[in-house]
């Protein structure tokens, strides 16, 4: 189990699987763009990759992501 917290909240969470993917692209594309970026405001798979990885802090840079790969972490509710 997993627990978030986030001020006076917290979620708990189970990992139900976790999934190794070559890119961003497989990944977001084989888990569906409305689960992974749920924001309405993305509407295509390549939409997620620039806007959102890509331009995020953490960076997900093309080099790491041929590198290492991407993984998805699947959750359920607890």
């Amino acid at each position: 189990m997993v627990i978030w917290k986030n001020k006076n909240r917290e979620v708990k969470t189970k990992i139900t699987k976790i999934v190794h993917y070559k890119s961003l692209y497989d990944m977001i594309k084989k888990e569906r763009l409305k689960n992974v970026l749920p924001d309405s405001k993305i509407r295509t798979i390549e939409q997620g990759v620039n806007e959102v990885y890509r331009a995020h802090p953490v960076n997900y840079t093309k080099e790491k992501e041929e590198k290492f790969g991407v993984i998805a972490i699947r959750l359920s509710l607890n």
